[in-house]
Order: structure tokens, then sequence, then C-alpha cells
């Protein structure tokens, strides 16, 4: 582990950025990433969480340099799990790398710019936060004319418990049906369905209670932050801690909402990682991996990052993004002047 340092010191000019990685398979696409990103960040560190359920661990627990590894712990999809090795990865980014900056990241993320000029951009905007997030209603509303705003509302407002799906097909059919009446009842309860854990979450009604009068954001769990943000999402009061405890898909909702309510901080709204956009309603299938046809919109976006990428049935993905990175790298700083970027 990396000991304490002067704020702001790192092995080149510039504040250190601490990239934290959730990872969940493949450790050798894992090692490729953080190399990746340590090349392109010459000052940079990367605090990792692999999934203890994934199996062996990237460099086989034995991290190189300025790359820090997380206790494992099991991670289950729309769980607290999520949120609780974030908060863990923010420790140790900010005790242990004494970083000035720390964005989250996947295993499947991708930088598609050079990231020595998006950290000094990022240092130089006065920003404390960087996020995609935006306000949901303060109340849940009967009916279906703003479903979405009541389904995310619900994920935050209602107390959540997870269901293993029925074995016989009738006990699966009977949970659809109180899936749909449920769609009209939000204020009495919510039921959701997870094809990744193949299970029902019930969510039911409770008093506010620390978060009367609050205000919830959603939005992208891909975020960048700074040590005083990042501060303010540790020290958050246990009765706000544990009432997202019991959210569904707390990664959504938790750091946001933290963030937005906490005074005097500057939160900006702006894109981290780019996503492709997918359904209305996700199934299945894997909607988010990027094709070839998607990086144009990438490059468009002004995103530090793209995600999905999947190395082993899109490996060309991942080869025309870093063509393009280094070669608007290498781009002499006039040319860049001249076009007015300084990268993707």
């Amino acid at each position: 582990m990396t000991g304490t340092r002067e704020a702001g010191a790192g092995p080149g000019p510039g504040p250190v950025f601490a990239y934290l990685l959730l990872t969940h398979k493949e450790p050798a696409h894992v090692e490729e990433l953080v190399d990746r990103l340590l090349d392109l960040s010459p000052a940079g560190q990367v605090v990792v969480h692999h999934d203890l359920a994934a199996g062996p661990e990237p460099w086989a627990g034995r991290p190189p340099a300025r790359v820090h590894r997380v206790e494992r712990r099991p991670v289950l999809w729309g769980d607290w799990s999520i949120v609780d090795v974030t908060l863990s990865m923010i420790a140790v980014a900010l005790e242990q790398v004494n970083a000035q900056w720390l964005v989250v990241l996947s295993g499947e993320h991708r930088p598609v710019t050079d990231l020595a000029t998006w950290e000094r951009a990022t240092w130089d905007s006065g920003a404390d936060a960087l996020v995609d997030d935006r306000p949901l209603p303060g109340r849940l509303r009967f009916g279906r004319a703003d479903e979405d705003a009541n389904r995310f509302l619900a994920r935050c407002a209602h107390r959540w418990s997870a269901l293993d799906e029925p074995a016989h097909p009738l006990g699966q059919r009977a949970m659809g049906g109180a899936w749909k009446l449920s769609r009209y009842g939000a204020p009495l309860g919510a039921i959701e369905y997870s094809h990744r854990r193949r299970s029902w979450f019930i969510g039911t009604p409770r008093p506010r209670g620390p978060l009367t009068g609050a205000t919830f954001y959603k939005g992208s769990q891909w975020m960048a932050l700074n040590r005083r943000a990042a501060e303010a999402v540790v020290g958050v009061e246990a009765p706000v801690t544990d009432w997202f405890r019991r959210c569904h898909i707390a990664d959504e909702t938790y750091v946001h909402t933290v963030l937005r309510r906490h005074p005097g901080l500057d939160v900006r709204q702006q894109l981290v990682t780019f996503v492709p956009d997918g359904p209305a309603r996700p199934g299945p299938t894997r909607w988010m991996v990027l094709a070839l046809e998607d990086l144009p919109a990438v490059w468009a976006s002004g995103a530090a990052f793209a995600r999905k990428v999947d190395p082993v049935e899109r490996p060309e993905v991942i080869s025309a993004i870093d063509a393009e990175v280094d070669r608007r790298r290498a781009r002499p700083p006039e040319a860049s002047a001249a076009s007015g970027t300084a990268g993707p």
C-alpha cells in the first residue's frame, strides 16, 4: 500500500487521481485495463475490488506499483453491497493513496481520452463532483402517467426485500400478475424482477425518517468527485446510510442524493462515462456492449470513458478506441488548439 504523501503531490506534476475499479470477471482484462489507465495517467493510482465470487484475483492478489486492492467481498446486482464496496474503495483512496480526485469505474470501462489532459481540465474546473443525474419527484402517485419517475422514486422511498424466483410456473405467473398491478399503485408498494439475479424484489411503504423532505436523485454510478466531496460521502450520518441499505439499486441514488443535499459542494452535471442508449426496460440481453457503430457517439459525447467493452466478443472496439486516443494524444498541441479540442 502507498503511504501518505503531501496533498496533491504524485510521481509527476499535478494532483493525484485515483481510479476506483469494480470488477467481477476476466482478471487478465482487468490487468490490461489498469495498464492502460496508468499509461494515460502518469500520476494516477488505481484501487481495485474484484468480486469474491469471480474466481481468481488479478495479479494473484499481489498488485504492482500504483495499484491497491480492497479486501474481496461478494457483490450482488441491485444490492447495497455495491455501495458498500465503493465506500471501501473511497476510504482507501483517501487514507492510503491521499488522492485529490476519485473516479468510479468498472472492469468494462475504457478510457476514451488522454487522461492526463482530462485530469488537468477537471482539476482546473473548480467543481467538487461531476455527475450525471436528475432529481426525482417529491411523492409517489397512483396510475401510470409518469411510470418511470414512480418506479425510480419507489426504489428510494420504499423498504425492499429480495424473493427468489418461484420454482413452479404458476408461482412465477402470479408474481408477474402482482407486478402488473403494482405499476398502478406505487404509493402502496412496488414489485420488480431481476433477470440477472432471477429474483423478485418487493418494496413496501415506510416513513421517510431521516430523509423527510429530502429530494432524491437518480443517475449513473460512474462519476468523479474530489477529496472534499468524497469525504462528505464517507462521512454521512448513520441513519441516512441505514435508510439506503434497504433501498433497491442504491448505487444509482445514494451518492447522488448525499452529494446534492450537502451544503457548499459544487456538484456539476457532466457526463463522465458514455453508455449506449438501450431499451426502456432492459431484459437479459447485453444491450450495453459497445459496437464499432457506437464510436462516433462516444467521441461526440465529451465523456472521458465509455462502457461496456467486451475483450472476448468485440476486441475490435477496444483496439479502435485505443488507436483513436493514441492518435489524438500524439497530435501536436497547436493542432489540438486549432481544432478546438484537446482530445476525444
